[in-house]
């Protein structure tokens, strides 16, 4: 997934990668962004090190890329904030390494 273009389905909010309250976004490990997402459009470029949980807790812990390269993966517990829902659900997203960036599935616990 080196070119831009490659990106577009994992931003389309009606696209293939949602379902439900499941979706896939993208994360870039090389620039340290969020590459593509089909929910948050306003995350796309943002440093993921500065994103916070509803409940201060840092989004990607510290040497969460790594992990999400190994066959495994990584799982990540969060709350999140969902639209039409007064408090944010826990949440909890499973990481794992594509070629040129690492996928991340989100669902609601």
């Amino acid at each position: 997934m080196s070119k831009k273009g490659d990106l577009a389905a994992f931003n389309q909010k009606q696209g293939p990668w949602v379902w439900k309250d499941t979706y896939i976004f993208v994360v870039d490990c090389d620039k340290k962004v969020i590459a593509a997402h089909p929910i948050k459009p306003e995350l796309v470029g943002q440093d993921y090190a500065s994103l916070k949980d509803t409940k201060g807790k840092n989004f990607f812990p510290e040497g969460w890329c790594d992990a999400a390269k190994k066959p495994s993966g990584i799982w990540i517990e969060y709350w999140w904030p969902k639209p039409a829902r007064r408090r944010a659900p826990q949440a909890d997203v499973r990481l794992e390494c594509g070629r040129d960036h690492v996928r991340g599935g989100r669902r609601d616990l």
